[in-house]
């Protein structure tokens, strides 16, 4: 077949229903996370030339109740900036870091929530 120039499958794969972060490498689809519960369509056409052949099947996905929460280091100069985003933890609270040190005396601190 590899002398026919046919013996190398070609993968292409297909996901519908809901936003999903995914990967994929020659025979496999890696499906990382969804954005979303429900039905996820997931369709795979295979050819090595010729027509392709199509399968598909339908995945049940369920969201989890609260994803985990990563905790992050900050940095060892981390000072607040204006307007930041500063994500809730798992008890829905904000962790406001500031490493380091001024270059001059400051006179007061404003905290605005």
């Amino acid at each position: 077949m590899r002398g026919k120039g046919v013996g190398e499958l070609k993968y292409s794969w297909s996901v519908s229903g809901m936003a999903v972060i995914k990967e994929t490498a020659p025979g496999k689809l890696l499906l990382k996370r969804s954005q979303n519960s429900g039905k996820l369509a997931v369709a795979l056409a295979v050819s090595n030339g010729g027509d392709p052949v199509t399968q598909r099947v339908q995945i049940m996905v369920n969201e989890p109740k609260m994803d985990a929460w990563v905790q992050r280091t900050p940095d060892k100069d981390e000072k607040p900036v204006d307007n930041p985003f500063n994500a809730r933890d798992e008890n829905n609270e904000g962790t406001l870091y500031y490493n380091g040190s001024l270059g001059n005396a400051a006179d007061s601190v404003i905290l605005k929530i």
